[in-house]
C-alpha cells in the first residue's frame, strides 16, 4: 500500500546519507503500522536529516528504483512480503532457485535449500 512505498522510498533515499542498512533494519524492527510519520520518526532516531531524507525521497532515480524493484517483484510472482528465494550455483556457474511466496518454516527452507543443491 501506500505506507510501505513511503517507508521502501524513505529507505532508498537515505542510501544518499549511507543509512540504508540501519534505516532500513529500524523499520524492519518495528511494532505497529508504519505510518509515513512514524517512518520519519524513525529516520531521526538512526541519525538521518529528515528535510534531506524528505527531499532525496523525491529524486527520480529513487522512482526508477522502485518501480524496477515492483517489475522484478512481479516477474517473479511475488505478491507480497515476506518472500524467500533460495539459489544455489554450481561450480559450472549454473544457478538453481527455488521460491517461497510469503511465510514459511524451517522444514519448507531446509526443503528448498536441499532441493538447489541437488
Amino acid at each position: 500500500g501506500a505506507d510501505s512505498e513511503f517507508a521502501a522510498r524513505a529507505a532508498l533515499a537515505a542510501q544518499q546519507q549511507n543509512k540504508f542498512a540501519l534505516l532500513h533494519n529500524a523499520l524492519l524492527n518495528a511494532t505497529g503500522r508504519l505510518s509515513n510519520q512514524t517512518v520519519l520518526d524513525i529516520a531521526k532516531s538512526v541519525g538521518l536529516d529528515i528535510n534531506r531524507l524528505q527531499a532525496d525521497m523525491n529524486l527520480p532515480k529513487i522512482t526508477e528504483e522502485l518501480k524496477q524493484n515492483g517489475k522484478l517483484a512481479n516477474d517473479l510472482g511475488l505478491q507480497g512480503t515476506p518472500a524467500f528465494v533460495v539459489l544455489s550455483m554450481n561450480k559450472a556457474g549454473q544457478v538453481k532457485s527455488q521460491l517461497i511466496p510469503g511465510q514459511t518454516n524451517k522444514a519448507a527452507l531446509l526443503k528448498a535449500i536441499a532441493a538447489v543443491k541437488q
